[in-house]
């Protein structure tokens, strides 16, 4: 983002005189964008900055890693036919089932 729009846009913003003379269309569209370069940090110090954008791209990276180990992940659970409850009669037919400690348990894939 542009730090030099920011200051003339938070200049405006911080001037209520000025903010007075716009039509609340306008006032609106500055609060809007002075409120977007806030939120990605253009008030904060520029070493809070750079640590800001360290954090978003470690966010980023996590959240591709997690979809792609979702997308790959083949995965299963074991659950009761009480821990199913709500589920149709339907969705026990043909289901592979294991025992254990005489529960019977229906297995859910991921």
């Amino acid at each position: 983002m542009r730090e030099d729009v920011y200051k003339v846009v938070r200049a405006v913003y911080t001037n209520q005189e000025e903010m007075a003379q716009l039509s609340a269309e306008d006032r609106r569209l500055v609060e809007k964008i002075e409120q977007r370069f806030r939120r990605s940090g253009l008030l904060l110090p520029q070493d809070k900055r750079e640590e800001l954008t360290s954090l978003r791209k470690q966010l980023v990276d996590i959240t591709q890693q997690h979809s792609r180990n979702t997308d790959e992940e083949v995965g299963k659970a074991w659950f009761t036919k009480e821990e199913l409850e709500g589920v149709p009669e339907s969705f026990f037919d043909d289901r592979e089932t294991t025992e254990e400690e005489g529960v019977v348990k229906y297995k859910v894939t991921t």
